[in-house]
């Protein structure tokens, strides 16, 4: 009798240390790993961030250098009636050196961004194909930050197909 009590003592203390101890060390050890898991997916995401870092700090290195260039570029102006008389100036000794025939240039609404305006102008002109192309050559290569933002082109005159009537829409910049 002592001994099958002894027995059943022992199976009970085994059963209770299972149970009690190593179920959930197995069901510990897994959210153990799964966390150490995660713990390595995160710190490779890092070590990739701070490979790239070099990357990152030569690009906006580059951004900054161009954002200096065009900033440069800003038509200099206290207000927008100055920048539009500086602008409309430059537009249309652009337009002479290019050979293309003013029609007209209007202004149109000026749009204010958070760090800038934008000036923008409407011109009517009349050119060929290749003073057309030589004007927006040198409105890209000109010293100020000027954008086309849509060129408009008609024959002028039927019987004379070289001739045609342009229509640009640009917008110069400036520091609000």
């Amino acid at each position: 009798m002592r001994r099958s009590m002894a027995i059943l003592i022992v199976l009970l203390c085994l059963t209770i240390l299972y149970t009690v101890v190593l179920l959930p060390l197995h069901d510990r050890r897994a959210a153990v790993l799964e966390e150490l898991q995660v713990k390595a997916r995160t710190l490779q995401k890092y070590r990739r961030f701070l490979d790239a870092a070099p990357d990152t700090e030569r690009e906006a290195g580059l951004l900054q250098e161009r954002l200096e260039k065009y900033e440069a570029m800003l038509l200099e102006a206290e207000n927008d009636s100055i920048a539009f008389a500086r602008l409309n100036s430059y537009v249309q000794q652009l337009m002479e050196d290019a050979g293309l025939e003013i029609v007209s240039v209007k202004p149109l609404n000026v749009v204010k961004y958070r760090f800038y305006t934008a000036i923008p102008v409407q011109i009517n002109a009349k050119a060929d194909t290749a003073r057309l192309v030589a004007f927006l050559q040198r409105v890209a290569a000109g010293r100020y930050l000027v954008s086309v933002d849509s060129v408009s082109v008609r024959v002028f005159n039927i019987r004379k197909p070289g001739i045609l009537r342009v229509k640009i829409e640009m917008a110069g910049y400036r520091r609000t």
